[in-house]
């Protein structure tokens, strides 16, 4: 099955292949170079690219956002959960259900990455300085 997008404020538009969702997340390695291409253009829209969140995203009409993480995760063959956005993490580029984001300082994590950044935080005070 095939759907076409098309974005009036951008004029952007493709044509997607819709494939049978089996998880909430995908490893963004194991997308097809159209897959990850059409992921790309749909991040940009939504002002997330890269896992880093603009102030002011190129698409802001909340239907038209949904209606573009909902494509977009049906032709990477995830699951999004309604009311959620597709996101990508900023550190490991984990493709994700949005309910399962976390976000830091505009930047959006996968939960171990989010742990793991965590964990570099609770490491304490350098100890080996004699003075600060």
């Amino acid at each position: 099955m095939t759907l076409a997008l098309a974005d009036p404020d951008t004029a952007a538009d493709f044509t997607v292949r819709l494939v049978r969702p089996t998880a909430r997340t995908i490893e963004h390695h194991q997308l097809t170079t159209d897959q990850a291409r059409h992921l790309d253009e749909v991040l940009t829209l939504l002002g997330t690219a890269d896992g880093l969140i603009e102030d002011e995203p190129q698409t802001t009409d909340p239907g038209f956002r949904q209606y573009l993480s909902t494509a977009i995760a049906a032709e990477v063959g995830i699951t999004i959960t309604p009311g959620h956005e597709i996101a990508q993490c900023n550190t490991c580029s984990l493709v994700m259900d949005g309910e399962l984001a976390l976000l830091d300082g505009g930047r959006i994590r996968c939960t171990h990455c989010r742990a793991d950044w965590q964990d570099t935080l609770d490491e304490g005070p350098d100890t080996t300085r004699d003075t600060w």
